[in-house]
């Protein structure tokens, strides 16, 4: 989540991709995550995101969103928005050996 955050790690991507996910999608999956698999109450979810995931998520992973060469926002399936992705990367890949054998 954080590998964009390291300039010397962005130096090694060939894409850097970005999923951005509003605020009420990321609280909705982590709510359903965490009280189906952690056997968290709805409002302890709901007051460790107002008090330290938000935060977090603005101070260290959107800025990150700058180095991206490709933003995707995800707030339906999360399938869709990997196959979106794994289509820009064919993409990518198409292009390359073209290059790479002309």
């Amino acid at each position: 989540m954080l590998l964009l955050h390291e300039a010397q790690a962005r130096r090694l991507l060939d894409l850097a991709l970005f999923l951005d996910v509003p605020d009420e999608v990321r609280l909705a999956r982590r709510i359903a995550r965490d009280t189906s698999e952690r056997g968290r109450t709805h409002r302890s979810v709901l007051s460790q995101f107002e008090a330290t995931v938000r935060g977090a998520h603005a101070a260290y992973v959107e800025p990150t969103k700058a180095f991206a060469d490709l933003v995707l926002l995800n707030v339906g399936r999360v399938d869709r928005v990997a196959e979106t992705a794994a289509g820009v990367v064919r993409e990518r890949l198409a292009r390359r050996r073209v290059v790479e054998a002309a």
